[in-house]
């Protein structure tokens, strides 16, 4: 539309967006913040679906973006553990709620 000549692109990024599983959200709770039974279960689901997509070569993973949340760490480290022990984390503090 604009005349110039259609180009494959050279870079090509994949973003994933993954929430945290189920929380305890009851404050009084000793756990309050942290996964549930259930949100390490899901944690654990998405982890291997990411594994499944990296391994036919449709998420060439490098680096995974969460924030300090406990929830947030902890199902990073459930994608760590299915994915590789060599993938990057970064912590950002303002990407919690």
């Amino acid at each position: 539309w604009d005349g110039r000549e259609r180009t494959k692109p050279s870079v090509r990024r994949n973003i994933v967006l993954v929430r945290h599983g189920e929380y305890h959200m009851d404050k009084q709770h000793e756990e309050y913040g942290k996964l549930t039974d259930r949100g390490h279960a899901q944690a654990g689901h998405v982890a291997m679906r990411l594994r499944l997509m990296h391994e036919q070569g449709g998420l060439p993973a490098q680096t995974v973006i969460h924030s300090d949340m406990p929830r947030a760490v902890q199902t990073f480290e459930a994608v760590r553990a299915h994915l590789a022990p060599s993938i990057q984390d970064a912590c950002d503090p303002d990407l919690a709620e």
